[in-house]
Formats: structure tokens, C-alpha cells, sequence
């Protein structure tokens, strides 16, 4: 993956999805958010306790993302061990890899700490190797990865030629939503850091920048809303998406739609219902 593109979003998107308390039906979230995080720089030892219970849990799996934060600290507590155990998992189910290319100057926080541990080498053998796993078991979210990786190159590409009027028009943006809307066809499901990877999250920033263009938002939603919906039921997101439909409804509409925002905006009289359907 890009490296650059990783410095752009990585930092930024890992921080939204920890620290912003985000659930879903998935539990690990909460569990997370609730049982790790407020110790996870005090007491590593017992972090990584719970760590490893929640991790046998199959039926909760834990985003990628947090695990990827988890790893930061071992590396800051010197578990290379834990590391390399947990690593070769990241990279034969959820598409993470580390390349030489990567570990140019400024990559992402990871790549810095195996940088500083000197594993380098070691890390980028067992993606060589364990990639191929991934590949040969997700075929279609592999297609689909070098579709995403493709789109972002496109919008990188659209920005840095409009750095001058800094203007990107909601039709552009709702082009690049409905091919982000074929790549989730594709594959049968929304893009998700379980399937994709962290490349994933990167889109977030993209479907931000596009749902601020009230001109667009309805058939934004049409094309977002179904497949956001069905990879949450799943347990493959969490329930960021919905706080930022929410931001943009009522930005746009003075109303919100699921009901995510705790602040005194209205609702619509069906916010109830979803928010049981989707145990926000």
C-alpha cells in the first residue's frame, strides 16, 4: 500500500475509530473501549490479559485497528514475542502488510515501532509469505482492495490538481461513492477493516468530504445507507458512520436519523426504532 497515502489517514482514522467510544452489535467494541483502553499504558500486563481472553472469542472479533494500537504498546514494552505472534494473524486474515517500500521516513505509527525494534526484515518475510494466505482466501476482497487502492490513488490525484482552488464538485464526490458503491457489490459487503484491512478506514475521510454536499446527500445515502447498515448487523464496523449521517442530517436537515448525536437536535419519529434494531 502507498505510504504516503498511510500518513495522510492512518494517525487521524485509528484515533476516531478507538477513542470516540464508537459500539456496535460486534461487543468487542465496548469491551475494548471499556476494559483496555482506560489501562492499556498503565497496566500493559493486564491489558494484555483481557487482550488475550477477547481475542478467543470468535463470534466478537476485534478490529483490526485496535489490535494494530494494541501492537504499538508491546512494541513500546518490548513484547516482540506477543508481536510476532499476533502480526502473522493481521496479515493472513485482514490484508495488513509491511513492505520496504513502508518504512521510508514518515510512514504509519507501526511501521516507526518495527522500525525501532528491528523487525523490519523479519516482518516484511512474513507478509511475503502470509499474504498469499489472504490472497487465496479472499479473493473477492482482494480484488477489491486493489479497486479501493486504485480510487484513492484517482482522488489523491483530483485533490493535489485542485490544491490551487481547493475545490472538488459534489458530482466528482458522488462519483467516487458510486464506484465505492460497486467495489462493496463486488465483494457483498461495505469495506471493513476485518475483509480489507486498514486500508478501509481510509474511506472515511472521502465519504466525510462528500456527505458535506447537500446538493448530493440523498442519493449518497441511497447508495451508502443499505450496505452501512448490513456490515454493521455483522459486526464488521462500528457505529461511526452513523454518527456522521447523523452530523450531516442535521447539518443539512436540522433533524437526526438514528439518533447518535447527544445534543438537543430533533429526531425523526422513527429513531427509536432503529436505534433498537441496531442496539445504539
Amino acid at each position: 500500500m502507498n505510504c504516503v497515502i498511510k500518513i495522510i489517514f492512518c494517525s487521524f482514522l485509528i484515533c476516531l475509530s478507538i477513542f470516540n467510544n464508537l459500539f456496535s452489535q460486534n461487543s468487542s467494541y465496548k469491551k475494548y473501549n471499556d476494559s483496555i483502553e482506560p489501562i492499556l499504558y498503565l497496566d500493559y500486563t493486564r491489558a494484555k490479559e483481557i487482550f488475550i481472553a477477547m481475542d478467543k472469542d470468535h463470534n466478537n472479533p476485534i478490529d483490526p485497528l485496535y489490535k494494530i494500537q494494541f501492537l504499538i504498546q508491546a512494541l513500546q514494552k518490548k513484547d516482540t514475542g506477543f508481536f510476532k505472534l499476533q502480526i502473522g494473524d493481521l496479515i493472513q486474515n485482514n490484508a495488513w502488510t509491511l513492505t520496504a517500500s513502508d518504512t521510508f521516513e514518515n510512514c504509519s505509527q507501526i511501521c516507526a515501532y518495527i522500525k525501532w525494534r528491528g523487525l523490519c526484515d523479519w516482518t516484511i518475510k512474513q507478509s511475503e509469505i502470509n499474504h498469499l494466505y489472504y490472497l487465496s482466501r479472499k479473493e473477492k476482497n482482494a480484488k477489491a482492495n486493489s479497486k479501493l487502492i486504485e480510487l484513492l490513488g484517482t482522488i489523491a490525484s483530483d485533490r493535489n490538481s485542485n490544491t490551487k482552488n481547493k475545490f472538488i464538485s459534489s458530482d466528482v464526490y458522488l462519483d467516487y461513492i458510486k464506484i465505492l458503491d460497486s467495489i462493496n457489490q463486488s465483494q457483498n459487503i461495505f469495506i471493513n477493516c476485518f475483509d480489507n484491512g486498514t486500508l478501509a478506514n481510509q474511506f472515511v475521510d472521502i465519504i466525510v468530504s462528500a456527505l458535506c454536499h447537500k446538493d448530493i446527500f440523498v442519493k449518497l445515502l441511497e447508495l451508502l445507507r443499505p450496505n452501512i447498515e448490513h456490515a454493521y448487523l455483522l459486526g464488521k464496523i462500528n457505529n461511526q458512520y452513523f454518527q456522521i449521517i447523523d452530523k450531516y442530517y442535521v447539518l443539512h436537515y436540522g433533524f437526526q436519523y438514528y439518533g447518535t448525536i447527544d445534543l438537543a437536535a430533533p429526531i425523526d419519529d422513527k429513531v427509536s426504532v432503529r436505534k433498537k434494531r441496531f442496539k445504539l
